[in-house]
Order: structure tokens, then C-alpha cells, then sequence
């Protein structure tokens, strides 16, 4: 038997359909310990390159030299959890596809949407299994080892995660991925 399969699993069987159904329809007490990690661990990094000068300060320089509006916000949040990983910061992270920036891209996009509008948690959580999901149904078109950068990717699945949180539905969540 193949290694790499049996380690990686068998993305043919996800599509954005079923990702959509899985993610409306799951138990949430059989995913809340991931998501809650996730949400723990990617918020305190993001924090991190927030409030520290970690590397670049890409997150910094968006919240000093941007706007002060929900998407500058998201971004800033994602960079910010990146600048403090790729400099050394020893804080854990939950991964997606493989990489820690992918999971930070994945999180804090969706998470800063989801407090700005007041989303409860269980939305909350149903939009990140979704933006974990479409990120990894992605990965399957581009392969593990890619010239492609895999954020760009977890980037478009957090607008999944994002639009599944205003409402979206099957045709908008394709359309935001094709966008």
C-alpha cells in the first residue's frame, strides 16, 4: 500500500457540494475540539505579529497605513499571524494542507469577519470547516509540492468561509472561488 496516500487521504471524494452539505449538516461536538484549536492557536499568533515587531510587520504596517475597515482588518490578521511564524515566534499553530501560513490564512480572515458581524459559534465553526475543506479540496488541482503558492488558495477558501457566514449558497460559494 501507498504511504503517501494513506497519510494524505483521499481528496477525489470532496467537492464543493458535499463540502457545503458536510459543513451545514456536521455534528459540531465531533469537529469543536479542531476548531477550537485552531481558533485558539492562529488567534494568539496573529496577536503576536500584532502587538510585536516580528519580521516584516506586514500586519502592523496594514493596521497603521490602511483603512480602518473589516477587510484591512482580516488581512492584517492573517499577515500579522505569518510575520510572527516565519520570524521565529515559537507559538503553535493549527495547519491546513500541510503549511501553518494556510492555516492562519484560513482562520483569521473568517474570524474577524465572524466577529464583526456578531456570528454565533456554531456558524462560526460551520464557516471554518467549510474554509478548511474548500482549502484542502483546492490542494487537490495543485498537488502538495507546487511553484503555486498554497496561500493564495487558503485565501480564496476564507472568502468560502466569509460568504458562507453572509449566507451564501452552493452558486455563490463556486462564484468565490472562481473569482
Amino acid at each position: 500500500p501507498d504511504i503517501v496516500t494513506k497519510q494524505s487521504g483521499d481528496k477525489s471524494k470532496l467537492n464543493i457540494k458535499d463540502i457545503l452539505q458536510f459543513a451545514n449538516e456536521v455534528n459540531l461536538n465531533d469537529v469543536r475540539d479542531i476548531i477550537s484549536r485552531q481558533i485558539k492557536y492562529n488567534s494568539a499568533i496573529s496577536k503576536e505579529g500584532l502587538t510585536h515587531n516580528w519580521g516584516a510587520q506586514v500586519g502592523q504596517t496594514l493596521i497603521k497605513f490602511g483603512s480602518n475597515d473589516i477587510r484591512t482588518k482580516a488581512k492584517a490578521a492573517a499577515a500579522a499571524g505569518s510575520d510572527a511564524r516565519m520570524n521565529g515566534c515559537a507559538r503553535p499553530v493549527v495547519i491546513n494542507s500541510g503549511s501553518g501560513n494556510q492555516g492562519i490564512t484560513c482562520t483569521m480572515p473568517v474570524l474577524v469577519y465572524a466577529k464583526e458581524m456578531g456570528a454565533d459559534e456554531d456558524t462560526l465553526y460551520r464557516a471554518l470547516v467549510l474554509t478548511n475543506l474548500i482549502s484542502l479540496h483546492q490542494k487537490r488541482y495543485i498537488g502538495n509540492l507546487s511553484a503555486y503558492c498554497g496561500a493564495v488558495s487558503a485565501g480564496t477558501a476564507a472568502a468560502c468561509g466569509i460568504a458562507y457566514l453572509n449566507g451564501g449558497d452552493y452558486d455563490t460559494i463556486g462564484k468565490t472561488i472562481i473569482n
